[in-house]
């Protein structure tokens, strides 16, 4: 026997808070209840549309990544352990949040950035560290000089980086306040005196080794008791010969080159020249 359906229930409300969305009511298969098999013709549900008359807000989605931003800096700097940064943006334009009624902005944030690893390090230009304490007086009487020194190394120049600017040293005068001693100086060699030979006096035309002789003198250091003498010696002693009047065997010389015929046509005759010239012996 058949059963028979109830009232149906109210109408839900609508699956949608705006624009347009479906709402359903339901009924039971009690009245009466069918029996032994029976069944109720026709749904237990029945679903239709309905309309919030509200718009419904747009919800902001991301778009694409842009492009990597160029690095916050063209180089590493060396043992700092911060590496300089590129950044990329994007945008909230896929869709953008509606404002009216209100979307949802996009989660998250706009930009990402990364570390700039493979960059060379930075250069280093060199800075002056502090003068270094004065040196003595150069010199231990009259005036001389002190000098300090500093080194490029506060720091020092590094991957290429530029050495310090300015002199590495200063000098200034020091006065001892003492009298130098007074040394001496040699004058200027004299001339050379005629070649001559102990046993023989002047060489005038002997093809044998005599001796010439110059002298200098030893200046300034008389005046003073503690100035050194001059070193080295007055006097300056070389063998000699004096042959500009001897006799002495001649040689040809190279032939020149052959001049020109003595006439332009028929036979002629063409010379050529050599010198007779004195042989010098191998003396100093």
């Amino acid at each position: 026997e058949d059963g028979g359906w109830s009232e149906w229930s109210e109408w839900s409300p609508c699956s949608v808070t705006c624009e347009s969305g479906t709402r359903k009511r339901t009924r039971e298969c009690n009245n009466p209840s069918p029996k032994c098999g029976g069944h109720c013709d026709g749904h237990n549900q029945e679903t239709e549309l309905c309309d919030t008359q509200r718009i419904c807000p747009t919800h902001g989605s991301w778009g694409n990544w842009g492009h990597w931003n160029p690095c916050s800096s063209s180089c590493i700097t060396e043992g700092s352990g911060i590496f300089p940064t590129q950044p990329r943006f994007r945008e909230c334009n896929n869709p953008p949040p509606s404002t009216s009624p209100p979307g949802t902005p996009c989660p998250g944030s706009n930009q990402e950035s990364r570390e700039c690893r493979s960059l060379p390090l930075c250069e280093v230009d060199g800075q002056w560290g502090e003068w270094q304490d004065p040196s003595k007086c150069s010199v231990t009487c009259g005036v001389g000089q002190i000098t300090q020194k500093r080194l490029c190394d506060k720091p020092a120049p590094r991957n290429g980086g530029k050495y310090c600017v300015g002199p590495s040293t200063k000098s200034i005068i020091c006065n001892t306040k003492l009298q130098c001693p007074i040394d001496g100086q040699w004058t200027p060699w004299g001339e050379w005196s005629t070649c001559s030979r102990l046993q023989d006096g002047d060489i005038r035309c002997k093809q044998r080794v005599g001796n010439q002789r110059r002298h200098r003198k030893c200046e300034g250091q008389t005046k003073d008791p503690e100035g050194k003498w001059c070193e080295g010696s007055h006097r300056d002693d070389r063998a000699c010969y004096y042959i500009e009047k001897c006799r002495r065997p001649g040689d040809w010389t190279e032939w020149s080159e052959w001049g020109l015929c003595s006439s332009s046509c028929g036979e002629s005759t063409r010379q050529r020249t050599r010198e007779c010239k004195p042989i010098y012996p191998d003396y100093p």
